[in-house]
C-alpha cells in the first residue's frame, strides 16, 4: 500500500468517507485535500485535511499531514491549504506552535492570512506505515496580529488571548479583535 493510499484509510478509519476529496499540484508533488462534513467524529467540525505532505520527511526524519476544523465549512480554504502543503512538500519543516505567513488573504474577503500548525493527539492518532511515521498536525487561522503577539509573547500568550476574549479560532467568519 503506498503512503498516500495509507493516509487516506488512515482517515477513512477515524472520519468515514470524506464528503469531497480535491487534488492538487505542487512542483513534483501530488497533494490532495479530503473534506469531511461536520460530526462527532470531526469534533464538531468540517473537517479538511491533506494528503500527500507525509512524502516528505523533514531534516529529523518526521513526515506531517495537516488537518483543518472550521464552524461553519469554508471551502474557500481550498486553496491556501493546498499552497501550505506545496510548502511543507518543498522542504518547509511543520513545527509545534509555527506560523506560515501565506502573504496575502488565505481567500477573497477575509483578513485571516497565517496558518499556525499544533501537535496534536486527540483528532488523529499518528500512523506508522512501514518505516514512515506520520505525525497530524492542527492547522489553524490566525490573523496577522495574532501571529505576532504569538511571535513576540509566546504561544501561550495567544491562547490566553483567545481564552479572554472568547476568540472562536475555528470560525473562519471571525474578524480582528477591536
Amino acid at each position: 500500500m503506498s503512503l498516500r493510499d495509507a493516509v487516506a484509510k488512515h482517515y477513512s478509519t477515524k472520519f468515514g468517507e470524506p464528503a469531497e476529496v480535491r487534488p492538487y499540484s505542487s512542483g513534483d508533488a501530488d497533494i490532495a485535500i479530503s473534506k469531511w462534513d461536520v460530526s462527532p467524529s470531526t469534533g464538531g467540525t468540517s473537517l479538511y485535511c491533506t494528503n500527500g505532505c507525509s512524502v516528505f520527511r523533514d531534516d529529523e526524519g518526521k513526515s506531517v499531514e495537516i488537518l483543518v476544523g472550521l464552524l461553519p465549512e469554508c471551502d474557500e480554504v481550498y486553496n491556501s491549504l493546498a499552497d501550505m502543503a506545496g510548502t511543507i512538500v518543498l522542504g518547509q519543516s511543520v513545527q509545534h506552535g509555527g506560523t506560515w505567513n501565506m502573504g496575502g488573504p488565505l481567500w477573497k474577503g477575509t483578513q485571516l492570512s497565517f496558518f499556525m500548525t499544533l501537535h496534536q493527539h486527540t483528532t488523529l492518532d499518528p500512523l506508522d506505515e512501514g518505516d514512515t511515521h506520520v505525525e497530524f498536525y492542527n492547522g489553524i487561522l490566525l490573523f496577522e496580529y495574532e501571529a505576532e503577539l504569538k511571535r513576540e509573547k509566546g504561544l501561550d500568550a495567544l491562547k490566553q488571548h483567545w481564552r479572554e476574549g472568547r476568540v472562536r479560532f475555528w470560525d473562519p467568519r471571525r474578524l480582528p479583535a477591536g
